[in-house]
């Protein structure tokens, strides 16, 4: 359980130095940081000027990607003779066209509870139409790409008069050749929620409506940098803290804040090095918007085994300190003890709001297959009598990933605050002998998640015998957690990384833990045994159905391998 703050602790967050994150903030706020443009590695150069001036070891280390970002998008639509044009953005990974034309079909948006068969059907009606719909997911555009649809046009989901930035692609980072096909190139754009509707109505009224489209990317292999910085602490482990670097436009609340926030966290921590247990690696990526994680994947890969045998978790910092951020949350993926980071945040700083028990499949988390024991992301929420909760009731706000994410929209109290909760986070992970992890706990969430599916599947899906494995773990388990509450173990760390690791490696990720799961939409624990909530025989094709079951047996065969492994070796262990 987190400790309340103790002296020390609250001397080091009051050497947060806001005249330093301003100076980043003012410098940030003059770059449109796309990744390997001039602007994006100026973004690099400075940061490794205020790493170099305070001393901290660093790199900049170079990265190949596939970036995609749009340069014209132009639509009009044309009713029974009368063409007007809307503003349309293209999304990342949109294909390119020339005047295309076609027929405009609405998707209507209650589409929530439909079954397979359903979804299905619907899908045949894309054949040879230009896509009106409220779905903007990668999964959907390309679903849509092989339907047979001519164009994609997603109408957003929040009302402000801005245009917004999208991502299609649903390819983790970087391709490899068998996932080539995800890059399905499809024309797709994102339109205002009032020009959506608008168009909406006229399909709803029977009228015929036809859409003329041209879109250009600006889409190459190209080669940028990420600067990284160590702070060695007693034990060659350490922790990951991280974000990226790159934004659209000025993108001072994403990214710009976390950015800086980083930057005053590696100052304060290396002028406390020698209280330091764990090393503290802090990375700024590139490729996170216009290459869908890249930098933090092409990471992941080079350094696979140096993070599977000695990261213990990693914080990963993203759009903070707008005036919506009024509640600090956090994304979790629950291997810390219950309530610490509650209390930790709430102790930091008073404006706490919610957990998020579950890590989601975005936002550079490219180290599920890896295996680290803590991983978070910053979230954050308006406070329930906002101007922004009815449409924003999170972290993006309506300026997000629009050119309006500017200077005017960041809070400097709450980038503080941010900043502060930031800091105690790492220095808890980082100063403490052992990890405050809570194993048995987690397996106990992992036997609920399933028992959840359980309830809500056929007889054909039987989880019962997994879940029982688990019981089984947990109990293996209790006695390696006892010693690490007791302190009897002269380093915990690489018992943690052991268990602890394969834990979480087993709970979020689904494929080779040397390569990355695509972006995927919904829940992150036991993902592909979530695709069978609610499935039946009769709700979904005959050959879905068996996808879906062969994707079952080959799961389950993989859960109930590596649990009893795990299993073995908590046992061995004790012995």
């Amino acid at each position: 359980r987190g400790m309340a703050m103790t002296e020390e602790m609250r001397d080091l967050i009051s050497e947060i130095d806001d005249g330093e994150l301003r100076q980043t903030i003012l410098k940030f706020s003059r770059l449109n940081r796309y990744t390997g443009s001039r602007d994006g590695e100026e973004a690099v150069d400075y940061l490794m000027r205020k790493l170099h001036s305070y001393g901290i070891p660093c790199h900049t280390e170079e990265f190949e990607f596939l970036r995609s970002y749009p340069v014209i998008t132009r639509l009009t639509v044309n009713t029974e003779g009368r063409e007007e044009p809307i503003e349309a953005m293209a999304a990342v990974f949109s294909g390119n066209c020339d005047n295309l034309t076609g027929e405009v079909w609405y998707e209507e948006d209650h589409l929530s509870g439909k079954t397979e068969k359903e979804e299905a059907r619907r899908r045949t009606l894309y054949q040879d139409k230009i896509v009106l719909t409220h779905r903007r997911h990668g999964e959907d555009v390309l679903a849509a790409f092989f339907a047979g649809a001519k164009a994609v046009i997603s109408i957003w989901n929040s009302p402000e008069d801005l245009l917004h930035h999208n991502m299609v692609g649903t390819v983790w980072g970087g391709p490899t050749p068998d996932k080539l096909y995800r890059y399905s190139h499809i024309p797709a754009v994102c339109i205002k929620q009032k020009d959506g509707r608008k168009l909406a109505e006229i399909c709803r009224s029977g009228k015929k409506v036809t859409a003329r489209l041209t879109i250009q990317m600006a889409e190459k292999v190209v080669k940028a940098r990420m600067p990284i910085a160590d702070i060695p602490g007693e034990r060659d482990t350490f922790l990951l803290v991280n974000g990226h670097y790159d934004s659209w436009y000025e993108g001072i609340t994403d990214n710009a804040a976390a950015n800086a926030a980083q930057l005053e966290c590696a100052r304060i921590l290396w002028n406390h090095r020698d209280r330091l247990t764990r090393s503290v690696r802090f990375a700024w990526w590139g490729g996170h918007s216009d290459g869908r994680y890249a930098g933090s994947t092409a990471y992941a890969d080079r350094h696979w085994e140096e993070l599977e045998e000695k990261c213990i978790g990693q914080i990963n910092q993203d759009m903070f300190a707008g005036h919506n951020c009024q509640l600090v949350c956090k994304t979790t993926g629950c291997m810390e003890k219950t309530d610490m980071l509650r209390e930790w945040i709430e102790d930091t700083c008073g404006a706490f709001g919610r957990l998020y028990e579950n890590l989601y499949r975005s936002a550079d988390e490219s180290f599920s297959g890896i295996g680290l024991p803590i991983s978070m992301m910053s979230t954050f929420i308006p406070r329930e009598d906002s101007e922004w909760m009815p449409h924003w009731p999170e972290a993006a706000g309506p300026w997000w990933h629009t050119v309006e994410d500017s200077l005017d929209k960041l809070n400097e109290e709450y980038l503080h605050r941010d900043t502060a909760v930031t800091l105690r986070l790492a220095a808890e992970f980082t100063f403490c002998r052992d990890l405050p992890v809570d194993m048995p706990g987690f397996v106990g969430r992992m036997m609920d998640c399933l028992g959840k599916v359980q309830e809500q599947t056929e007889d054909e899906f039987d989880l019962r015998d997994a879940i029982g494995r688990l019981s089984d773990l947990q109990k293996a388990l209790i006695p390696l957690q006892e010693k690490l509450e007791k302190g009897e173990l002269r380093d915990s760390d690489p018992m943690v990384k052991h268990f602890a690791g394969r834990l979480m490696r087993l709970a979020y990720s689904y494929g080779s833990e040397y390569d990355h799961d695509p972006a995927y939409a919904g829940e992150t624990m036991f993902s592909r045994f979530c695709q069978m909530k609610g499935l039946t025989r009769q709700n979904s094709r005959p050959v879905w159905y068996l996808a879906v079951k062969n994707q079952f047996v080959r799961q389950k065969n993989r859960l109930m391998d590596q649990t009893c492994r795990l299993l073995r070796e908590a046992q061995n262990f004790e012995r």
